[in-house]
């Protein structure tokens, strides 16, 4: 519930989307031939922060990992990143896919990797990964 309503955070971001067009952005796995730059969106913890004995819906601390490729170099991977820790994103607190967003915080760190696209090729692709925590309810 809570990648749905990140993906259609970050697909309204124009920052983002002049670098990696809405449709490349996925949940979860990034699919085998998906063109480059992509984003994808993992959900890696989620609990029960809070709820009420009278009924109120509960809120949730999630902890996701947004992972930037791209086929170039970090340089542009890093780019996508960066916008993760922009002010329309982190300080964005509303209503996304029946999601309400509380809060998103991120610690302004940011992991680099090189995925291999196929075994046994020469092929790379390079990965800038960021954490944030999303503090959420059910709409």
């Amino acid at each position: 519930m809570i990648l749905g309503g990140i993906i259609n955070l970050l697909a309204s971001r124009t920052p983002i989307t002049t670098i990696v067009p809405t449709a490349r952005i996925y949940p979860e796995y990034l699919p085998q031939g998906a063109q480059m730059p992509a984003i994808v969106v993992r959900q890696l913890d989620s609990m029960i922060q809070s709820q009420s004995l009278d009924g109120d819906k509960a809120t949730f601390n999630s902890l996701l990992t947004i992972d930037c490729y791209s086929e170039t170099d970090h340089v542009q991977s890093d780019a996508i990143a960066i916008q993760m820790y922009a002010k329309p994103v982190l300080s964005y607190r509303g209503t996304r896919q029946g999601v309400n967003i509380h809060g998103i915080l991120g610690d302004g760190s940011m992991e680099h990797g090189i995925d291999g696209v196929d075994p046994g090729s020469d092929l790379r692709r390079f990965v800038t990964s960021v954490d944030l925590e999303v503090v959420w309810s059910v709409a």
